[in-house]
């Protein structure tokens, strides 16, 4: 007997490959629409982070390993601060809404600081 795409669904939603890949995809696309937003291109993104536009390109497709303090980089060197939180899985978002209400502003093009993006010298000790 063939799935329906609710049974499907409900399977795919059960496994935590699903909602990894759920995360990068809205990571990507946050990444996308503030470049978008900003008029950025890959090679300016990589200048700031210090590293080559192969490699913001890895990030775009997702194929990078993102770490809380890539993100926060990244983020940095948009021109913003990296948030993160959990929602309830009954609390849902539509998919893309981010990305659909950014870019239905208008573009901003205010210049960002022409610094590169340092990592810390220092790590931070883990409690005990």
């Amino acid at each position: 007997m063939k799935k329906t795409f609710r049974e499907w669904s409900q399977e795919a939603e059960a496994d935590p490959v699903y909602w990894t890949e759920r995360a990068i995809l809205r990571v990507t696309e946050e990444i996308f629409v503030a470049m978008e937003k900003r008029g950025m291109q890959r090679s300016e993104l990589a200048r700031r982070l210090g590293t080559s536009p192969a490699y913001v390109t890895k990030i775009l497709r997702g194929k990078a390993n993102f770490t809380l303090e890539s993100l926060a980089r990244i983020a940095l060197a948009l021109g913003g601060e990296f948030e993160f939180h959990f929602l309830p899985h009954d609390v849902r978002t539509p998919r893309f809404s981010s990305a659909v209400s950014e870019l239905s502003e208008p573009t901003l093009r205010t210049p960002a600081p022409k610094q590169r993006i340092q990592k810390p010298r220092s790590k931070i000790q883990p409690r005990r």
